[in-house]
């Protein structure tokens, strides 16, 4: 239910495998992979924001919808919904694979056949692992413990290069690997040493 007095709203979950269902949806998601997106190999996200703000205001938001026969900057009236809306959550998506796995008596943690080492000390103890397409990190109640970036995956393979690419193209095959430069927001508590 919304805050405002009179208002309410419902969610209506769509069944699985189920594409009749989310119609909208999914052809929303079509129209801009199929036009902002097409062929662009995005190699710095400095320009993500300025290309799309620029594609909306010029292309998506001024076109007349099949459906309603309207601009979508006409149906919606910004002006008048803008001070209605709520401000974007703080905390960026996390986009990792979340998996609870126990550490062995030897102190190793195993994740798609591949095991890894925690500190000796969480021998035995739940992990709570999360596979980021760049890195791979391991958490003790929510404190991070260890992490392995793909970058560093030769030196823990006895430096066999060939390996670790098999082993990396086997786990990146269904990923979109996306290299950010800069700190790491993620890491933004932890401390520098």
């Amino acid at each position: 239910m919304l805050d405002k007095p009179g208002l309410e709203a419902a969610i209506t979950v769509c069944n699985v495998r189920k594409g009749s269902e989310k119609g909208r949806v999914e052809s929303g998601v079509g129209y801009v992979k199929k036009n902002l997106l097409n062929g662009w190999e995005i190699s710095d996200f400095q320009v993500v924001e300025p290309t799309c703000r620029q594609w909306l205001d010029s292309i998506a938001n001024v076109r007349i919808r099949g459906e309603t026969r309207k601009k979508p900057i006409d149906l919606f009236l910004f002006a008048e919904e803008k001070p209605r809306l709520k401000p974007l959550p703080t905390n960026l998506y996390d986009v990792a694979n979340i998996s609870q796995v126990r550490a062995s008596s030897q102190f190793r943690v195993t994740l798609d056949t591949n095991r890894y080492s925690v500190p000796a000390e969480y021998a035995g103890s739940d992990i709570t692992l999360k596979s980021y397409p760049d890195q791979l990190c391991m958490y003790y109640q929510k404190e991070l413990i260890a992490n392995r970036a793909f970058k560093q995956w030769p030196e823990i393979f006895n430096n066999d290069s060939t390996l670790t690419s098999a082993i990396l193209d086997r786990v990146l095959h269904h990923a979109e690997t996306i290299v950010v430069e800069g700190k790491s927001y993620r890491m933004k508590d932890q401390i520098e040493v």
